[in-house]
């Protein structure tokens, strides 16, 4: 598609140890203008009542049913109490629902209630001058929170969109419930309860606590409190109150599996460039000492971690490879990025701080460590996807329960991990 031709454009790929964005791309007024034929979207400046006679209008990306661009356009779009409601011409028209693609590409539904333009009246208005973004995440913590964000940024970016206001359908209602205590715990990327609005008359059914991810969802919102839960409608819209409206927002997103590699690399190097400037452009010399992110979980009573990280540090050591060892729970955010973005090997135990993967310099190492359960092939994807080697150690566990088992690795396995990242580095890093 031509969007994903231009967004190819602005990438710069060396032949060895680099890939580069252009400074400017992101700058004001530089920023690349990718059209789209299909967006109905409205000129900035125009009242919503001036728009289509002040009704909503709502347009697919797509009609196919099998399209990954399973996303509306709408205008004359509203929010009240934090659902969507459509405003109609009359009340023929009844309550229906969008049905958007979430981060694994499931079908999900988001409900609306309708309004007509009479009953709008009758509420207080309250016009918002910026978009609307609407989609459904099933997880809102480490690579499913990746990919949702990285979804929203890439259909908001082809659609010439600017930052706005976000709101997520968490359709999983386990996670806000019988799991939540668990997934809370998940600090280190994010969990369910992080990036809720703390204003809403429903926060307190949230455990809505502050978090210093935010910089995260800056890709595509304007602040902190830009970004909402979303909630399942009532049956009966209630009388008065506030509806928050919008000259024209997107409800849904493109499917994360069938974004464009290059345009995946894009929200890369966009958040280290957000947030760690000074890191860019992420390259590696030749002849640089080699270095090993060792990431290790605390929270939780340190489970599903490296038990003995001393062992990798030995084995790197006898290599010339210096090693850092971290808790992402115990930084801050930007100190995350750097940490992994400053990195050749990362290794850590299978967990959803691996996400971090995602900003590490083309042609690096990361090696999983896994427990004697089915592998879950999350992460090689996303190495894959980004041109990171992609390397596993398998071992036995300490303990019983799946979430109370610990990695002991072996030093011989780790020992020849390190050789073929060592062995990669050289070949990817050191050719002319």
């Amino acid at each position: 598609m031509q969007a994903a031709k231009l967004l190819s454009a602005v990438l710069v790929y060396a032949s060895c140890n680099t890939t580069g964005l252009f400074d400017d791309v992101w700058h004001s007024g530089n920023r690349p203008v990718i059209s789209n034929p299909e967006s109905l979207l409205t000129a900035k400046g125009i009242a919503t009542d001036t728009i289509h006679g002040g009704v909503t209008e709502i347009t697919r990306a797509s009609d196919h049913k099998s399209s990954p661009n399973c996303y509306y356009f709408v205008t004359n779009i509203c929010i009240k109490d934090g659902y969507p409601v459509v405003v109609r011409q009359n009340r023929n028209e009844k309550d229906g629902h969008f049905r958007v693609c979430n981060d694994l590409r499931r079908k999900v539904k988001v409900r609306y209630l309708t309004i007509t333009k009479e009953e709008k009246s009758r509420y207080e208005v309250v016009m918002r001058s910026k978009p609307l973004f609407v989609a459904a995440c099933w997880q809102q913590y480490g690579y499913h929170l990746w990919l949702c964000i990285m979804s929203m940024f890439y259909t908001h970016y082809i659609n010439n969109m600017n930052r706005g206001d976000v709101y997520i359908w968490n359709h999983a209602a386990s996670m806000e419930r019988t799991t939540a205590s668990h997934y809370s715990m998940a600090d280190y990327f994010g969990s369910p309860t992080t990036w809720y609005d703390p204003h809403h008359p429903n926060a307190d059914q949230l455990h809505y606590k502050d978090s210093h991810f935010w910089p995260l969802w800056a890709a595509i919102a304007t602040d902190p409190g830009s970004v909402m839960k979303l909630f399942r409608p009532p049956q009966h819209i209630s009388r008065g109150g506030i509806l928050t409206c919008y000259d024209n927002g997107i409800i849904g997103m493109t499917s994360p599996l069938s974004i464009p590699v290059d345009s995946k690399r894009l929200f890369s190097m966009r958040v280290v460039q957000l947030h760690a400037p000074e890191l860019w452009p992420l390259e590696r010399s030749c002849d640089s000492t080699r270095n090993m992110l060792i990431v290790l979980r605390k929270q939780g009573g340190g489970l599903r971690t490296i038990s003995n990280p001393t062992t990798i540090v030995e084995a790197a050591a006898n290599f010339g490879i210096k090693t850092n060892i971290v808790s992402f729970e115990e930084l801050p955010f930007v100190d995350q990025v750097k940490a992994a973005a400053t990195t050749d090997i990362f290794i850590s135990s299978h967990g959803g701080g691996n996400t971090w993967l995602a900003v590490m310099p083309p042609h690096s190492v990361f090696i999983e460590c896994w427990l004697d359960y089915p592998r879950r092939l999350v992460y090689h994807q996303l190495a894959s996807d980004l041109n990171i080697r992609y390397m596993t150690i398998s071992q036995g566990v300490d303990g019983t329960a799946f979430l109370s088992k610990s990695v002991l690795v072996d030093k011989s396995q780790v020992e020849n991990a390190i050789r073929n990242s060592l062995s990669y580095l050289n070949a990817t890093r050191c050719c002319s």
